[in-house]
């Protein structure tokens, strides 16, 4: 989005920290700093008292030394309050990105807020429930970075091979798939299941895994840089989220222009991507359920390529030039 904005915009990314990256990235289109502690394991309180002190400190620095004229802010991220208590003190206008479910209804109308962004109709009706304007509320879709496709490798793989990307947290059905994998590995001997992503319940993982006769068939990879994540779906047989709430998941989008199908349970947007058996597989929150769409991808390859190509197709116009467009539009109107 930042390479179709003219050249008169100067933009500050304020990201989390992470291992594969320099801490402050500056280049002519954008300065990134990735200098917010992400920290999955302590309490909630101090999972969102730490990076809201680092993001009001260095908000209301470049606000005011950097001719800050609009913040556009994640609704999920701890980082929020300070960023909106920052957007208050300094009267600069917030527009808030709401992509996933897991926002508090009390978070996304913290701040000098002038807009919100959505990515499926079940977001809009959660901002909605809060109190939002519909009339405030614009539908942008998911849309993968530019090189999503080229981190597409071959399959090194000789066994059909699971995958899971996402936060390892118990809401996004992580035993659950474990459950699943137990139910058709028992059955079949066969398989592999990957996951990557860190979390609050990632030792709880580890230890299960640890302690099962085939946990050598279960990778447990940690958190991994967005390429590299990438490369490991290419290279899978199917992508799992069985996840119990979820707003669109980007994952499913990377996954259907990598050509991998997607089991999913059908939360949040998801039924508006994955259409059951053309797009895609939506199972019941039920591990046996999961079992079942497994062993149907893994019995036909066919069927695989069928599910993959639809999908495909499916996602082939959804490009950056309407995405910038519609935010480009709500910032010049914040801004007015």
């Amino acid at each position: 989005m930042v390479e179709k904005i003219d050249d008169n915009h100067t933009i500050f990314v304020l990201t989390a920290r992470g291992e594969d990256h320099d801490e402050i990235n500056d280049n002519p289109a954008v300065t990134v700093l990735r200098v917010i502690p992400e920290l999955h394991h302590p309490p909630l309180f101090i999972r969102t008292a730490i990076p809201s002190l680092v993001s009001l400190i260095i908000s209301l620095y470049l606000i005011l030394f950097e001719d800050i004229d609009l913040v556009h802010s994640h609704s999920t991220s701890n980082a929020v309050p300070g960023l909106a208590v920052a957007t208050v003190l300094l009267d600069v206008p917030l527009v808030y990105d709401c992509r996933d479910e897991d926002f508090p209804l009390w978070m996304v109308t913290l701040g000098n807020v002038e807009h919100w962004l959505s990515c499926s109709s079940n977001i809009d009706a959660r901002l909605e429930k809060a109190g939002v304007d519909a009339n405030k509320i614009t539908r942008i879709p998911v849309v993968n970075p530019d090189y999503v496709s080229d981190c597409a490798i071959e399959s090194e793989n000789d066994e059909f091979t699971i995958i899971f990307v996402g936060t390892v947290i118990q809401h996004k059905g992580i035993f659950l798939l474990l459950d699943a994998f137990e139910e058709f590995y028992t059955k079949h001997r066969s398989g592999k299941l990957v996951i990557i992503g860190d979390g609050p319940d990632f030792n709880e993982v580890k230890d299960h895994i640890e302690g099962i006769e085939y946990g050598d068939k279960i990778e447990l990879k940690g958190s991994v840089s967005h390429r590299t994540a990438l490369t490991e779906i290419s290279q899978a047989d199917t992508l799992v989220l069985p996840s119990e709430r979820e707003g669109m998941p980007r994952v499913i989008v990377e996954a259907f222009e990598l050509g991998v199908p997607v089991i999913s349970t059908p939360v949040g947007g998801i039924p508006d991507i994955i259409k059951d058996e053309k797009t895609g597989l939506l199972v019941d929150h039920n591990a046996s359920k999961i079992a079942d769409a497994l062993e149907k991808l893994y019995s036909s390859e066919g069927f695989r390529e069928k599910l993959s190509t639809n999908a495909e197709n499916q996602i082939a116009d959804w490009d950056w030039d309407t995405v910038t467009g519609r935010i480009y539009d709500q910032y010049q109107s914040a801004v007015s």
